[in-house]
């Protein structure tokens, strides 16, 4: 995932009408005088089979989901192999002040875990305790066990090792064990510890007592109380709560921890399994060490235990593009011998999930325990990249893998956007070059986007390659962003034709260390809660149907005005800037209705954020930071041109120049030369979270330092035009919504029932009349799933788990011709019998 924007995307807004009020920043929908809706059904044309892969799930190492998360390790550099060697410990000496505790790499456990701890006492009266906190505090439950195991070797006399569990004021809650006699050379020594009290807030201890030098490494503590009572294991809560979403594949295990920074952070899928001692640690690209305890041996057990197909992601020899420059990143491997490694490691891959004890790799996977192959059929080869670059490594895989893995479908991918040139380069290679791989499009937008494209997949070609939604999600945990993506999968079941897969991202975060919001599942050392956006997921993955029924919804008349609305915006990312002659013109008068040249203060600005002063004329922004901008006090403005002269001072990016400004956090702004100066795009910021709704062409993506730009922009209703020195590099038109409900028809043939899901986003109940045609009788009553809420606003939380939850309810006098309810802010799933 990427994005540039990774701030902490929780606020929403509160719309006193439909759950849209912000559709083009325009006024609110006039009222409605007949709201009713009608949906006609026919249970004997079915269109198409639906995609028995549609739902499952995407899960990557950030925001603690793997270490600190589902992997149940409890203690945070238990091999001392983070940058900072000592990171998590504490060093505690008593007796005699010459004990020392010092990491060494002489003669390590093996050449993957290169560092260890050595620690001596100088006589039998001193000690010396290492104490671990795990994440932020382990928790611990009164009379629960848990296991411990660590790696050491006497190196001089025989110090005794003891270990016992400690609260936060360093007092003992467990009994304390003790290993008197340690080996010459390394070996493992375990046990396990019972508590003795409930906390979030214990430690780890380790004390050496008694003359003597002892090496230690690989201390780590598990709850005995793992998935699957499996020593060493998993999370139980967390991995129930994927199982509980029946998902029909997993992706693993990014995302751009795949591609990393540097040629170093590069994911290496090898790295990762057998012991685990001998797994060699990485650093994250979201900011901290990847212990690979959880590998991708764990991974496709994982996969097996909940019922989904692996769907693994691989380096395809390129790190991390949008973290290089101008999108080249930091390290490419040549096409050629050095690309071979990254292809061999996916034509191994293959054999490690799927060969027998005859061939190296799978019987690599039998000695770890599983006999049976895991049945991999999906590989992806990058991760959100594009461009010339990759294209040419992809299709050096691509050679390889269809001759060696002709029954893997390999995925390619689309790049980091919904849509704009680099979206549309990608597409277009993959139908000349690649076009038997499933496309994996990623995407992460406001509410009102997904709104606005439930059809979005309407027009792709039906015998072209199909679509995996690897990544998606709304911009917050709120019910407002749940039901646009419960309303945006009617559409993707609508379209399972062509829309083959879809999961949304991210999965997990730890609730106090996380890096990326919204997320789906949030936990703590103790507990964890789900989100309305779990809650829609689970009711859409519970609930495919088989094939999908030929439906029409019919709408009411809803007028609704469009015209984007609001003030201007000057602004600067990470650069100096200038600006002069802004000057604002009425589209259907002809006439100036605002100007300013800088030669004074006006007073017409609010200065929203950055150190903004007008000198010789002119309005600069004196300051390199991050989101600076200055807006105009009238903001009621419409169907207006606007003007302004723009020069570039220094900095890494270009201008941003805004239309339809509200207020600081409701705009829209054309951004020139964002992304490191890199692309010309348009954005849409609601309530603090923005989306890309326009990308001009490449050649646009650069502003030159000192250079003069006369930057103009239409604004006609709700339609946009974007020129830079006269040339239109962006147009757009704000699409409306004529709906507050959404709905998807499907058949069980394995049920023999008619499933019909409704989503209603307006903040009043909405009558839907359904007519049933058919030759099939229907049992005279419904099962009905649903969830709803009071405000758009509404979220879940430890304190108030299920303050938005999934209920059931029973419908009766069901015929051909009934009428269903559909609360306010509602997500409904009817399950119909059919006879």
């Amino acid at each position: 995932m990427k994005k540039r924007y990774l701030t902490i995307l929780m606020s929403t807004f509160l719309t006193t009408g439909a759950v849209l009020g912000y559709t083009g920043l325009s006024a609110k929908a006039a009222p409605t005088t007949n709201d009713g809706y009608t949906l006609n059904i026919n249970t004997d044309d079915k269109l198409f089979n639906e995609s028995d892969m549609l739902t499952g799930l995407f899960f990557e190492d950030i925001n603690h989901g793997a270490d600190g998360g589902l992997y149940s390790e409890l203690l945070q550099n238990q091999s001392f192999e983070f940058k900072d060697a000592l990171s998590s410990w504490n060093i505690v000496k008593t007796g005699a002040t010459s004990s020392t505790a010092e990491v060494c790499t002489a003669n390590p456990l093996n050449s993957n875990n290169t560092h260890y701890l050595e620690v001596s006492c100088p006589d039998n009266n001193s000690s010396l305790k290492l104490v671990n906190s795990g994440y932020k505090g382990i928790t611990v439950k009164n009379g629960a066990d848990y296991d411990f195991y660590f790696w050491a070797r006497n190196v001089d006399k025989g110090s005794k090792i003891t270990i016992q569990l400690e609260d936060e004021n360093g007092n003992a809650i467990s009994e304390a064990k003790t290993i008197n006699k340690i080996n010459n050379s390394w070996k493992k020594y375990d046990g396990h510890l019972k508590a003795t009290k409930d906390t979030s807030n214990a430690k780890l201890a380790v004390s050496i007592t008694n003359a003597g030098k002892v090496d230690l490494d690989m201390i780590s503590l598990f709850p005995q109380d793992t998935y699957k009572n499996r020593k060493y294991g998993l999370r139980k809560d967390l991995v129930e709560r994927l199982k509980d979403l029946k998902p029909r594949f997993l992706r693993f295990p990014g995302g751009c921890v795949v591609e990393g920074n540097s040629k170093e952070e590069m994911y290496n899928w090898k790295d990762t399994i057998g012991n685990v001692e001998e797994r060699k640690e990485n650093t994250n690209l979201w900011g901290y060490n990847q212990s690979y305890g959880l590998g991708f041996y764990e991974y496709f057990q994982l996969c097996e235990d909940i019922g989904a197909a692996p769907v693994p992601v691989l380096n395809c020899g390129m790190t991390c593009q949008a973290r290089g420059v101008n999108g080249v990143p930091n390290y490419m491997a040549p096409v050629g011998p050095d690309l071979d490694p990254y292809i061999q490691n996916a034509v191994d891959l293959v054999e490690y999930a799927n060969g027998d004890a005859s061939t190296y790799w799978g019987k690599k996977r039998i000695e770890a325990g599983h006999k049976k192959p895991f049945n991999l059929k999906y590989m992806a080869i990058g991760n959100e990249q594009w461009g010339p670059q990759y294209h040419e490594r992809f299709e050096a895989f691509q050679k390889v893998l269809s001759q060696k893995c002709p029954g893997i479908t390999l995925i390619s991918t689309a790049g980091p956007s919904a849509s704009g040139s680099t979206f549309d380069d990608n597409w277009n290679w993959i139908k000349e070059k690649a076009p038997k791989t499933v496309v994996d499009e990623h995407y992460y937008m406001s509410p009102d986007w997904f709104l606005a494209n439930t059809n979005r997949y309407d027009k792709y070609d039906r015998n072209g390659n199909k679509v995996f939604v690897g990544e998606y999600a709304s911009q917050s945990n709120t019910l407002k962003s749940a039901l646009s993506e419960g309303a945006y999968l009617t559409g993707l079941e609508r379209n399972s034709d062509v829309v083959k897969m879809a999961s949304y991202a991210p999965l997990f975060a730890k609730a106090d260390d996380y890096q990326w919001s919204p997320d789906m599942i949030w936990f703590n050392g103790s507990t964890n809660y789900v989100t309305p956006n779990y809650n829609v997921q689970k009711l859409f993955s519970t609930n495919l149907g088989t094939q999908k029924l030929k439906e029409d919804l019919v709408k009411p008349q809803v007028p609704r005005n469009n015209d984007i609305k609001g003030g201007i915006l000057l602004g600067g990312w990470s650069t100096q800037v200038q600006y002069d002659n802004v000057k604002v013109t009425d589209n259907a008068t002809g006439k100036q209705i605002f100007s300013d040249n800088f030669d004074t203060d006006s007073g017409n600005w609010n200065s929203a954020n950055g150190n903004w002063t007008v000198k010789d004329g002119k309005l600069e922004l004196d300051q390199i930071a991050d989101n600076c901008r200055i807006l105009t006090k009238n903001n009621t403005w419409s169907n207006y041109t606007l003007e302004v002269d723009a020069k570039k001072l220094g900095g890494k990016e270009g201008f941003l120049v805004g239309f339809g400004a509200q207020d600081s956090s409701n705009f829209y702004w054309y951004n020139i030369g964002g992304w490191g100066n890199t692309k010309t795009v348009v954005e849409k910021e609601v309530d603090g979270n923005k989306t890309t709704i326009s990308e001009a062409d490449q050649k646009y993506g650069t502003v030159n330092t000192g250079e003069d730009y006369k930057i103009k922009i239409v604004v006609d209703g709700n339609k946009v035009s974007c020129y830079v020195n006269g040339t239109l590099t962006n147009q757009f038109t704000e699409p409306g919504r004529d709906t507050d409900v959404y709905t998807s028809t499907s058949y069980d043939s394995k049920t023999n029932e008619l499933i019909a899901k409704v989503v209603n986003v307006a903040d009043e109940d909405k009558k839907v009349k359904i007519n049933i045609n058919g030759s099939q009788k229907l049992s005279s009553t419904a099962t009905v799933e649903y969830m709803s809420g009071n405000t758009p606003k509404d979220v879940n939380s430890f304190d108030n788990p299920e303050n938005v939850s999934i209920k059931t309810k029973k419908l009766n006098n069901i015929s051909k011709s009934f009428d269903y309810d559909a609360d306010k802010y509602s997500v409904s799933v009817i399950r119909i019998k059919l006879k």
